[in-house]
């Protein structure tokens, strides 16, 4: 999925800075990283979930590394990413780097040593004209902690929605029944739920997905639908 919002950020501004996105989801993180990729901007997204359901979602315009247990060397995990990202901005000029899932490296390395590594790459992307951004759960840190974060990335901005969006009435039922459901909810859990054809329910589905309003993954054989942050807003 990739959002097609504006930031205020100006492109050629966003170099030599760090920037952290506290959100539910990665949505808004994903969109600016995308956004700001070209045939000479590079991008890295180092995360823990797993590289084929990146690219399933987001692409595979940019490097992804998998942070593993099985995928690290016999050092630190921490530090092989230090030196992992210290290549990829040295050898490519103007490079955004996404750095997601910090609470896997803050449960195996405890915050300070996570924050000693944020002072690092700060000097590394300015050092370098690249791009880092952070994302994080709102809810792993401490008002503490992001205050410290926040002496060094800049928190990034939400993307403004130009206008109210307008949904048909059957793709808003679909939305709705989403946001009421704890459980995963599968292609053929809403065929059912509103008494759909198969390809009815996979129209629906996919003209919500092409407007970024939901997230289609696979589990297994079955298709799962989510709400996008975007999707939250229209409800």
């Amino acid at each position: 999925m990739q959002d097609a919002e504006k930031y205020s950020e100006d492109r050629e501004n966003i170099y030599q800075k760090c920037f952290i996105s506290f959100d539910f989801t990665s949505d808004n993180a994903y969109s600016f990283f995308i956004n700001n990729l070209s045939k000479k901007t590079k991008g890295l997204c180092i995360t823990r979930n797993h590289p084929d359901e990146i690219a399933a979602h987001h692409g595979n315009d940019f490097e992804i590394h998998w942070m593993s247990q099985k995928n690290k060397g016999k050092g630190n995990l921490m530090e092989e990413l230090e030196r992992k990202i210290k290549k990829f901005i040295g050898d490519n000029e103007n490079s955004v780097i996404l750095l997601e899932r910090i609470d896997y490296l803050m449960n195996l390395y405890g915050f300070e040593q996570f924050l000693k590594f944020i002072y690092g790459m700060h000097e590394e992307v300015l050092d370098k004209n690249a791009v880092l951004l952070v994302h994080s759960h709102p809810l792993i840190l401490t008002e503490h902690q992001k205050q410290l974060l926040g002496l060094e990335l800049k928190e990034l901005p939400q993307p403004e929605y130009m206008e109210k969006i307008k949904v048909a009435v059957d793709l808003y039922d679909i939305l709705g029944f989403l946001k009421t459901q704890d459980a995963k909810v599968s292609f053929k859990t809403i065929g059912k739920k509103f008494s759909i054809t198969k390809a009815t329910a996979r129209k629906r589905i996919y003209e919500l997905s092409n407007r970024g309003l939901v997230n289609v993954k696979k589990d297994g054989r079955s298709k799962i639908v989510e709400l996008t942050r975007k999707g939250f807003a229209v409800l």
